[in-house]
């Protein structure tokens, strides 16, 4: 009878703690659920995960942007920004003055983020509405990162690029820009052409344009060789033809990258000119996807 009991208590122990365990792993998963649902406050703090479509924004590269006509003016500005990037973040000021002068100026500015209504505190900050704000779907290029802003001309063509949080020191030269836009249509800081005209080399296809990036996500554009700096002196020999002019691309690499490489060629015994002004500075990496034009949503 003892040794009875004993089983009789302890099945009943037993059973009291899988009781337990099932009805703590039961309020568990509801809790889970609860977090994860759309009107979850948890789940609305938490930031959704966005990407960018298209190929990587490049001096010359040309840009849509839904909603926006840029046939309407001769210059706009596109600042590719991310209330969850910390550059961004501390750029506000900057951004805030850079757009009051841009509608003084009556030139268009335009604030790309991954979603307008979570990013509507951000957006207040720099003086943008919601509603006037554009989200990184509608844009057919990506960036290198965030905060990124370009020029537009009035064809949708890239003329400047800066990508990442600008330093104080240069911030008077993008307010320069913003007014005295005639400015613009010169060639882009930075260009060195050596003596050699590139428009005619373009036109008479006697042009290699390099990217001295890493390789990564991106898909080169067409006709566009990604070439590391570090890479250069071993495939440049083999891969490049010393009758073209090489462009190095300075787009979306800093100024020592874009000096590192231009070095390189020359050493080699290649002609070498530059587009771009190697301007990019510190700055979150943005995520992104590449898609065939043709298949984004318009």
């Amino acid at each position: 009878m003892i040794k009875g009991s004993l089983l009789v208590r302890w099945a009943a122990t037993l059973a009291k703690e899988v009781a337990i365990v099932c009805l703590s792993a039961g309020i568990v998963i509801v809790a889970m659920r609860m977090a994860n649902s759309p009107g979850s406050s948890l789940f609305n703090s938490r930031p959704r995960q966005q990407v960018m479509q298209g190929s990587l924004v490049s001096i010359g590269s040309m840009v849509t942007l839904r909603t926006v006509d840029f046939t309407t003016h001769p210059w706009s500005f596109v600042l590719v920004s991310s209330p969850y990037c910390h550059y961004c973040v501390s750029s506000e000021s900057f951004h805030a003055k850079i757009i009051a002068a841009s509608k003084r100026e009556n030139i268009p500015f335009h604030v790309v983020v991954p979603d307008r209504r979570e990013a509507a505190p951000y957006l207040a900050s720099v003086g943008v509405s919601e509603s006037d704000a554009s989200e990184w779907k509608d844009l057919d290029v990506s960036v290198e990162g965030t905060p990124t802003l370009f020029a537009v001309n009035s064809k949708g063509a890239v003329r400047r690029i800066w990508t990442g949080r600008v330093p104080s020191d240069k911030e008077g030269e993008l307010l320069k820009l913003v007014h005295a836009p005639s400015l613009l249509d010169s060639e882009p800081a930075g260009v060195r052409q050596d003596q050699l005209d590139v428009g005619n080399a373009r036109r008479n296809g006697r042009v290699q344009v390099i990217e001295p990036r890493e390789r990564d996500r991106q898909t080169p554009r067409e006709g566009v060789i990604v070439m590391p700096v570090l890479e250069i002196a071993t495939r440049a020999p083999f891969e490049l033809d010393k009758t073209k002019l090489q462009v190095v691309d300075c787009s979306n690499v800093s100024p020592p990258e874009c000096q590192g490489a231009v070095a390189r060629l020359r050493r080699l015994g290649f002609r070498v000119a530059t587009e771009g002004d190697g301007s990019s500075y510190s700055s979150c990496e943005s995520l992104a996807v590449v898609r065939p034009k043709e298949s984004l949503q318009r």
